[in-house]
This record gives structure tokens, C-alpha cells and sequence, in this order.
């Protein structure tokens, strides 16, 4: 039978391909499975921090800029580190870590929500949008995170050997 020939021809050609497509589909349900235990770890951090709070006194400062953070009306960010910080100084602090796009992301994004704080409008793009910001601003304290260590180029205390000298350096930088 002449159509039984050519099945029999593509029959191992068929076969290897289910079977590489099966392997690949295997490897992505495991992927699959590592990101839901990733995303529940998230979740639960997420609702704990929720449920987190912090007391600011009446007179701090901001850690970059020695203003007050009092004044009302103002954002500004508290991190776990205890450095607090306003809004307009952490974003030119973290300016010159942002990529080019993050950059253009961030102007556009404090242009949007001033406009709506401006007219008063709090809907869900205001929302969507102050949490876009807080994820490109508010990620880190850049005292204690990334950010010192890439300004620095020094491992912090305890990272490793680092001399007295170095110590005073990194004090001196921040």
C-alpha cells in the first residue's frame, strides 16, 4: 500500500517531534509551578506588609534633603531601614539609576498624577499610576540598597574585608 509508505516514512519524524513538543510541555507546567510558589510567597508578603505600620514622628526629616517631612500634603517614603525620605528628593536621588525608559516613565507618571491631584480626581488610573511610581522610586531605601553600593563601589560592612579607611569613605559619601 503506497499511502501506508509514506505514513511509514514520517512516522519517526512525527513521533520525535510529539515527543520533543511533550518534554517542552513538561518543563513549562514545572516553570509554571516554581512561578505559583514564587507569586504565592509574594502574596503572602504582600498581605503581611499590608497589615504593617509605621510611626513617623511629627519632626523628621527627610534623610537626603534635611527637610521636613511635616509639612502636609507632601508624599514622601518610609523605609525598614528607618530613613525617610520625600517624594521629590528620592526621585532625584534615583534619577541617574533609572534607565533612559524608566526615566521618561517617571516624568510621565508625576505629570499624570499631578494633573489629577490638581483636580482632584482619585480613580484607578491615579491609583495604577502611584503604585507604577512607588515600584520605580520606592523599591529600596537607596541608603541601605543597591543604590549605595553601585554610588560607592564598595561592598557594605560585613560583605567581605574592607579597612577602617574604607569605612570613613562610605560614611563621608553618604
Amino acid at each position: 500500500m503506497p499511502g501506508d509508505a509514506q505514513i511509514d516514512t514520517f512516522k519517526d519524524e512525527i513521533t520525535s517531534a510529539l515527543q520533543t513538543y511533550s518534554q517542552k510541555i513538561t518543563k513549562f507546567k514545572e516553570n509554571l509551578t516554581d512561578c505559583e510558589v514564587s507569586c504565592d510567597g509574594l502574596r503572602e508578603e504582600i498581605a503581611f506588609l499590608e497589615e504593617q505600620s509605621v510611626v513617623v514622628p511629627k519632626n523628621a526629616v527627610c534623610a537626603l534633603s534635611g527637610e521636613s517631612l511635616g509639612k502636609g500634603g507632601e508624599d514622601y517614603y518610609v523605609f525598614p531601614s528607618g530613613y525617610c525620605y520625600s517624594a521629590e528628593a528620592l526621585k532625584e536621588c534615583l534619577w541617574e539609576w533609572l534607565s533612559e525608559e524608566q526615566q521618561i516613565r517617571l516624568v510621565w507618571l508625576v505629570k499624570v498624577l499631578d494633573e489629577k491631584k490638581r483636580r482632584g480626581v482619585y480613580d484607578g488610573e491615579r491609583s495604577a499610576c502611584k503604585v507604577e511610581l512607588d515600584g520605580l522610586i520606592g523599591a529600596e531605601c537607596p541608603l541601605t540598597g543597591r543604590v549605595v553600593i553601585e554610588k560607592t563601589g564598595k561592598s557594605l560592612p560585613g560583605a567581605g574585608a574592607m579597612d577602617t579607611d574604607d569605612l570613613i569613605d562610605l560614611q563621608m559619601m553618604i
